[in-house]
């Protein structure tokens, strides 16, 4: 009988124990999604960025600088105006409605397109002049963040980068 009990409280012990280390694997694998989503979109926005700033002729006027959100126009010297900027959008997360702040991408007059998934939120968009000579160098600096309306840890997940970019074309 004794051996009997020894063996059911060693049994448990084991069982619980696996159950943990699954868990603790379970969670992980949630926080390093959550990461690879802020990288990703961070990386996206940012690709589009020195991409267009290389074959742009020069920064438009309407550009806003020192402004949170700000708005980015690049002229080219053959085709359409190119506007990246922010707008609100209202994201279900679960049952509730929540509400996010997106970059898209708009050329000339065609519909604009979402550089940023509905699952991260841009809290910081802001265009800084470098005003060099002879250059229109702009600092972007861009802030995503993971929706988390819980404050769960595990779906933290801030990326802050700041860019130079100037137009080639020049």
């Amino acid at each position: 009988m004794i051996e009997f009990i020894i063996y059911i409280g060693l049994a448990t012990v084991v069982l619980l124990s696996s159950l943990s280390f699954g868990w603790m694997i379970l969670q992980d694998e949630i926080k390093q999604n959550v990461i690879a989503e802020v990288s990703y979109n961070s990386n996206f926005v940012q690709n589009k960025l020195l991409y267009h700033a290389k074959r742009a002729n020069e920064i438009d006027a309407e550009t806003t600088y020192g402004i949170n959100p700000g708005v980015f126009v690049l002229n080219f010297p053959n085709t359409d105006q190119i506007t990246i900027d922010t707008y609100n959008k209202d994201v279900m997360l679960g049952a509730s409605e929540q509400s996010i702040t997106k970059l898209r991408f708009t050329e000339g007059s065609d519909p604009s397109l979402d550089l940023t998934s509905d699952k991260v939120d841009v809290t910081n968009f802001t265009i800084t002049s470098l005003a060099l000579p002879g250059a229109s160098t702009v600092q972007i600096e861009l802030t995503i963040q993971y929706l988390n309306p819980s404050n769960d840890k595990n779906y933290e997940a801030v990326e802050t980068t700041t860019i130079s970019l100037t137009p080639r074309a020049q």
